[in-house]
């Protein structure tokens, strides 16, 4: 299994456990990262949008 994979397969099963989707990949890949991503992704969109 590739690490994609397994990090995939950790954040489900957290989901599954009642976790949201931000909540697990927070608690699987940790805050800053998630924080980070999100951020990137709000920043691309608002770019996109203003385009």
């Amino acid at each position: 299994m590739e690490v994609n994979q397994k990090i995939s397969a950790l954040v489900l099963a957290k989901v599954a456990e009642g976790m949201s989707v931000v909540d697990a990949l927070k608690a699987v890949c940790g805050t800053a990262k998630v924080d980070a991503m999100i951020g990137d992704l709000y920043d691309s969109l608002r770019a996109k949008a203003s385009a």
